[in-house]
């Protein structure tokens, strides 16, 4: 008979009074053995365990201690690439992990192996097929996948997959190509950004037909949609898009068209014009928007403000860096953020405000000997200000 042991891993909260409200950060870093500080994707298992996409390998997080998977070509059941670049779980609880040239991969929990799905075949061995950039999953439990040579409709049970690609001849093809991000909204649409210079696209399950839509407000048409990163929708059913070239655009579904922005928030017009790179929704329906350089911005759309979060000299716990590559809220509605050099920064939530916890070593934290037994560890859950590791012995 296995015994079940419970432990926590304690955060000691500090507040901060200030006239003025001043974030403050836990980071995690390659001073904690994160592979990488570039970072790219974040995403919170249902068995509570943190995992964080890099441009060095995968990284899973425990509330203690990182356990890293790099790819090596002498085991033939590590990942198959170290660049990163998208995660999901899927409604079977199956964690899917998106690379560069490396397909995509499936891992195997009990037995901390991953399972290689290769889109490169017989009759078509583009290199450009195994690049993964993003995943959703249909009501039906097939996913969506989006390559770098179209999107493909794949069924995890039988291994097998469709492919859509764009023709130029065929106007009701798919928007793109190189599909750089998938969204199934809450009508079950799939809505499909690409690289390239084609505008918003968007897949009807029901029908199974594409169609895309460009911008024409104040002028502006496809080319201003070039390069989407994120696509997100909020509480009132409208598709907020963050692109490369041109920043934030908001797409309403019920009109079919764009809006422009300068209707909602004239600040977020005037600060967002540069490059989006993710939008996340948080329990509270705020909006989360990651910039490349302009740090981070959240939208209170009930209220119609703006907070601008960036890197401040003065404050050693602040944001880390100004680029922020992905946003997600876990399940203790803290909020994590993927950047560029700065690692992984997270605001932690308590009562009513965002504060910073620190983790203090002393008597009370994890000994050694059990952050080396990281894989016996089944389950993690977060109240407060604690995290509890399950741990089958």
């Amino acid at each position: 008979m296995r015994n079940t042991v419970i432990v926590f891993f304690l955060f000691i909260q500090v507040i901060v009074f200030s006239q003025q409200k001043q974030y403050r950060f836990d980071q995690i870093n390659t001073s904690q053995r994160l592979l990488s500080n570039n970072t790219s994707c974040v995403l919170q298992d249902y068995f509570g365990f943190i995992w964080i996409g890099s441009s060095q390998g995968l990284n899973c997080y425990n509330g203690n201690a990182i356990k890293t998977y790099k790819q090596n070509n002498k085991d033939s059941l590590s990942i198959t690439s170290n660049i990163i670049n998208c995660l999901f779980e899927d409604s079977q609880k199956r964690l899917w992990i998106g690379t560069s040239y490396g397909g995509l991969n499936l891992y195997n929990r009990e037995l901390d192996i991953f399972e290689h799905i290769s889109f490169k075949d017989t009759n078509n061995f583009n290199p450009d097929n195994d690049i993964v950039n993003a995943i959703a999953e249909s009501p039906d439990g097939n996913l969506f996948v989006g390559t770098k040579n179209g999107m493909l409709i794949f069924n995890p049970l039988t291994k097998t997959y469709s492919r859509y690609n764009h023709s130029n001849t065929n106007p009701f093809s798919i928007v793109g190509d190189n599909i750089s991000v998938l969204m199934l909204d809450s009508k079950n649409r799939l809505w499909i950004g690409t690289s390239e210079y084609s505008g918003l696209g968007m897949y009807d399950l029901k029908m199974k037909s594409f169609k895309t839509f460009v911008d024409q407000v104040t002028e502006r048409d496809t080319v201003g949609l070039k390069g989407l990163n994120t696509i997100c929708e909020d509480y009132l059913g409208r598709i907020w898009v963050g692109s490369r070239e041109r920043g934030l655009s908001i797409f309403d579904p019920s009109v079919s068209q764009f809006v422009d922005i300068a209707n909602f928030n004239s600040t977020l017009k005037s600060n967002l014009l540069s490059r989006i790179w993710h939008i996340a929704k948080d329990s509270k329906n705020n909006l989360w928007i990651g910039s490349a350089n302009n740090g981070l911005f959240i939208y209170n759309i009930k209220e119609n403000m703006v907070n601008n979060i960036l890197p401040e000299e003065t404050n050693k716990n602040g944001l880390s860096s100004p680029a922020i590559t992905y946003c997600m809220e876990d399940n203790g509605q803290n909020m994590w953020f993927c950047t560029l050099g700065g690692g992984v920064n997270i605001l932690r939530k308590i009562k009513n405000n965002f504060e910073f916890h620190t983790h203090i070593q002393n008597e009370n934290s994890l000994s050694n000997s059990f952050v080396s037994s990281f894989s016996k560890i089944k389950r993690v859950y977060m109240d407060r200000d604690r995290w509890w590791g399950i741990k089958q012995i």
